[in-house]
């Protein structure tokens, strides 16, 4: 499957960037709408921010319309495609 958390990770940010640049929302206002900096967010779909807050997960979902399970889904299988 996956090798350890860190590749779910990433894994995770990039079905999030994915998501966000599918419905054309820009990394700044995804980022306005967490409340973070670009930077942050970034780090988020780079899947360099290990801890990511579940809280920022959900409100990722809400904010993108995805159902958590489904991005856990598409995540898994996507690393399941490597």
């Amino acid at each position: 499957m996956f090798k350890d958390d860190r590749e779910f990770v990433a894994a995770l940010g990039e079905q999030l960037k994915e998501e966000r640049i599918s419905q054309n929302i820009s990394l700044t206002e995804a980022a306005v709408h967490l409340e973070v900096s670009p930077e942050e967010m970034a780090s988020i779909e780079e899947g360099t921010l290990t801890e990511v807050p579940f809280s920022t997960l959900l409100e990722l979902c809400d904010y993108y319309r995805i159902d958590l399970f489904e991005l856990i889904s598409k995540t898994r299988i996507s690393l399941e495609s490597l």
